[in-house]
């Protein structure tokens, strides 16, 4: 799997401002690469055509308030449970590329 950063990386944001920037694909195919683009980050994993965007967002509503802080993770948690299998690989490899990633990045642009 690839685990790529594009843009700014943002480790965590509400629920609500997670919604907005995925509102407009609800009824959409779920794409976890999709999924996780409004946290700056980009992967390989192909489209699950059994399971909407907005499944996954429902799943999201009800484990958080929209005042809560979600990453990246949560999102793939979230999809996995629903049946999205590649999630599965996402959550399993995405948290030690990332985090080397983070640190690799953090230590160029004066992050600690």
């Amino acid at each position: 799997m690839i685990v790529n950063f594009i843009d700014t990386f943002k480790v965590k944001m509400t629920l609500k401002d997670y919604l907005l920037t995925v509102e407009s694909h609800l009824n959409r195919a779920l794409s976890l690469n999709l999924m996780i683009v409004p946290f700056g980050l980009e992967v390989d994993i192909d489209v699950d055509q059994g399971i909407l965007v907005g499944h996954v967002v429902e799943e999201l509503i009800s484990r958080f308030k929209f005042t809560d802080s979600i990453d990246c993770l949560d999102v793939a948690a979230a999809a996995w449970e629903l049946g999205h299998e590649p999630a599965g690989a996402f959550l399993d490899e995405a948290p030690y590329r990332m985090f080397a990633a983070i640190r690799a990045r953090g230590v160029e642009s004066g992050f600690h």
